[in-house]
């Protein structure tokens, strides 16, 4: 049963990224944050509020993340919300501990 769940959510993912790439005309990258916690990972992506996720790999986290952008921007097309152009970027700053 599980095994059939994840090869559902993997083609839904590839739905929605085709979906993402014929309204937007190409493909678009997002920044993804990942934190160490207590009992594993979390994730989220600063462009899109409310998409998250968690696991207690980073290998886990990751691949629930691309489920739940999967499920984020499926949710935002059918509601016919515009999905919001990448914005953020990754930068460090050495700083004196």
């Amino acid at each position: 049963m599980h095994r059939s769940y994840a090869i559902i959510l993997q083609v839904k993912v590839r739905d929605v990224i085709k979906m993402i790439e014929k309204a937007c005309g190409s493909e678009m990258k997002y920044l993804v944050i990942l934190e160490k916690t207590k009992t594993g990972y979390s994730a989220f992506f600063p462009d899109l509020p409310g998409c998250i996720a968690t696991g207690s790999t980073k290998k886990e986290v990751q691949e629930n993340m691309r489920q739940a952008v999967a499920l984020h921007l499926e949710g935002m097309h059918q509601e016919g919300l515009e999905v919001p152009p990448p914005r953020s970027f990754p930068t460090y700053l050495e700083v004196s501990a």
